[in-house]
């Protein structure tokens, strides 16, 4: 798996000509690298595997709970009882004193925030869109098929660019970027065996 360490020195050998990253600090590299990796996730959504589920303790009286770190948006929560009801999502609530089987939730400082105050011990299920993780350590690993690699440093070169106002390399990056975007989905597919039928 390629890992943080490797796409810096293709962003490093890209634009810096520079294995050694002398020009720019890691952290403005990797804080470039990091958009770059993100925006691949919002790009190819469809056809990254994103669907988790986990579940949650609820303790009587206690309305709020810790979500997972690589939360990215809550798809469905629900309630596991006999009927495993599906709670549904509102806006912010004031903090109420009822006191009964939740039937809400709503999502405010990375936590759940149950409505009404659970009436009894039980437990949750969250099935959530996970994002990937920041790469912060050198070993760090991607976690996208291996021909993104170059599209994620060329979109990180082109970040790069952009803050120095070389904005005419920059558009050859974002060029190269949509490219390798394009190719992977075809490869994707392909390796899925996905054939489409004109009308």
């Amino acid at each position: 798996m390629t890992t943080l360490a490797d796409i810096r020195t293709l962003v490093s050998n890209d634009i810096l000509r520079d294995a050694h990253n002398r020009v720019r600090t890691l952290s403005i590299l990797d804080r470039a690298i990091n958009q770059a990796y993100k925006r691949v996730q919002q790009d190819m959504y469809w056809m990254l595997d994103g669907d988790m589920a986990t579940t949650i303790n609820i303790t009587t009286g206690v309305q709020n709970y810790d979500l997972p770190v690589d939360t990215n948006f809550i798809e469905r929560v629900v309630y596991n009882d006999t009927q495993n009801r599906e709670l549904t999502r509102i806006d912010r609530t004031e903090t109420d004193a009822e006191v009964a089987l939740p039937r809400q939730y709503f999502i405010e400082n990375k936590q759940i925030w149950l409505y009404p105050v659970p009436s009894t011990n039980g437990s949750i299920t969250i099935m959530y869109s996970w994002m990937f993780p920041t790469l912060t350590v050198i070993t760090d690993e991607l976690l996208t098929i291996q021909e993104l690699d170059r599209t994620i440093a060329s979109l990180a070169s082109s970040i790069l660019l952009k803050q120095v106002m070389r904005l005419d390399q920059s558009q050859v990056r974002e060029q190269e970027y949509l490219v390798g975007i394009a190719k992977a989905k075809m490869t994707m597919l392909r390796d899925a065996n996905l054939t489409f039928t004109t009308i």
